[in-house]
Order: structure tokens, then C-alpha cells, then sequence
């Protein structure tokens, strides 16, 4: 059984990531009375009534939930998710929404802990499962002889039409001539950090002017916040190590071989 635990996937669902327009004009079925004319007000009303009514009910919790985060209203949002979760805790596409929420609120560790939780809920699924069941597939492992071009042709093959490929680890972990021709038929698209043999990906390289491709020169953490926020949890681990308090990023020379 593969481990996924190093292998981030989101699987399925991808009603989060639409935008308002098409988020009212699902309608959310068990909603009746939502219709695409009603504005943003209409449609809370509505939601919340739902809610309110069936207070045991995961979908309405889940819907009215997501409505809120739409809505950049994400106190609500992840208190309704939150309820969601507690009714039903093993669906995924509820454990993402509500890590998406904490992410945006600012609450990394939140957002850090229901990742972990969701990817725990699928760790002993096959790899090859996950990957045919993916709506978007997003790489981070180290690259060792185990891991190089685990995602080659035949593993491409297997991925649903129209899914979105996302490598910000290490190149070698896809097969780039493999995928090229996959986003070059319009079967798949993907967002490249990191190529492989060469980095950055050659000027003449046919992804560069392929629609369904998006490539940037291993510049995923070069952000200036990032950077900011980089030194300052160095700097915070060093002043609490010379007050001889414990470090909270501890590097151990166990960790070494998986460092890549």
C-alpha cells in the first residue's frame, strides 16, 4: 500500500473552488427555493433557515458553511463547516473546505492539523486509486530512487480528463516528456515549479507556449513575505535554543536521507 501522507491529493468535490455565480446556479438541491436570480442575502436566508431547521443535518450545516466562505465571512464559515464535520467527519470534500477556511482566517496550525487529518482518513489507499480519482493531484515528497517519475505515462494515463497537475517538490517525480504530450492533446493541464532534467525549463521548451501550462523557474518560496516569515521562525528557534528552551523546527541527522 502506498502512503500518501507524502503524496497531497485533492480528491473530488470541487464545488469549493467555483466561483459565486455557478455557486448559486447549482442551486444546491436540497435548497428548493435558491434559484440564480436571488442575491447573496436571499440565498443566506435561505441557507440558514435550512440549517436551523435540520440542525442534525451534515449538508445543510456543509452548504451554509461554504456559502460563508464564498462570502469571505470566514469566522461563520468554519463554525458551520466545524458542525458539518462533527456530523459526518469522515467526508473529504468537508475536511478541505474548513482547512481552505483556516488558511484564509490566518490559522496556519488549524489549516496544517485538518490537512494531516484528511490525508490520515485516506493514508492506505492505493496510489493509483488516488490518482484516478483526483480532480487536482499536488506533489510533495523527496526525490529518491523509489520516487523518481512516480507519476510516468502509464500513471498520466490513468488520470481524469481535465485534471490539474501541480509539481512545487522536486522534477524528477513526473515524467515531463509523459506529461507534455498529455497537456498538449488537452487531457490534462499542470502548473510546474520544478522540471526535470533541466531548471529551469529550456526557453524553446513546448509547455512554455502550451494554453493548458503554467511554469515558473523554482520560485515557489521566493515570495517576500515568505521570506520574512522564513527568517522569523529561524530567528525565534534560535533565541528560545540560547534561552534553553526547545526548538519548534528541530532537524535531526535521521532526517538527512529524506532531504532532497
Amino acid at each position: 500500500m502506498w502512503k500518501s501522507a507524502s503524496f497531497g491529493l485533492r480528491i473530488a468535490g470541487t464545488l469549493s473552488l467555483l466561483p459565486f455565480a455557478t455557486f448559486t446556479a447549482l442551486a444546491f438541491q436540497s435548497a428548493s427555493a435558491i434559484t440564480t436570480g436571488e442575491t447573496p442575502p436571499q440565498v443566506e436566508q435561505t441557507l440558514l433557515q435550512a440549517a436551523k431547521q435540520s440542525p442534525d443535518d451534515f449538508g445543510a450545516q456543509q452548504r451554509l458553511g461554504e456559502f460563508y466562505l464564498h462570502q469571505n465571512r470566514l469566522q461563520q464559515g468554519i463554525l458551520y463547516l466545524q458542525k458539518a464535520q462533527q456530523l459526518n467527519p469522515h467526508d473529504y470534500n468537508t475536511g478541505y473546505d474548513l482547512s481552505l477556511a483556516y488558511l484564509n482566517s490566518g490559522d496556519i496550525a488549524n489549516a496544517s492539523t485538518q490537512l494531516h487529518t484528511m490525508i490520515a482518513q485516506r493514508e492506505t489507499a492505493e496510489l493509483d486509486d488516488l490518482l484516478a480519482s483526483a480532480d487536482f493531484i499536488s506533489l510533495h515528497t523527496p526525490l529518491t530512487e523509489e520516487t523518481h517519475h512516480l507519476v510516468d505515462a502509464t500513471r498520466l494515463a490513468k488520470i481524469k480528463r481535465g485534471v490539474r497537475v501541480i509539481n512545487c517538490a522536486r522534477g524528477g517525480l513526473i515524467d515531463l516528456d509523459a506529461l507534455t504530450k498529455e497537456v498538449k492533446r488537452k487531457r490534462l493541464r499542470c502548473a510546474l515549479d520544478v522540471t526535470d532534467p533541466v531548471e529551469p525549463l529550456p526557453v524553446g521548451h513546448t509547455l512554455r507556449t502550451l494554453p493548458g501550462a503554467i511554469v515558473t523557474p523554482h520560485m515557489a518560496a521566493s515570495h517576500h513575505q515568505v521570506r520574512h516569515d522564513m527568517a522569523d521562525v529561524v530567528m525565534d528557534d534560535l533565541e528560545s535554543f540560547f534561552k534553553g528552551k526547545g526548538v519548534q523546527n528541530r532537524v535531526t541527522t535521521s532526517m538527512l536521507d529524506r532531504m532532497t
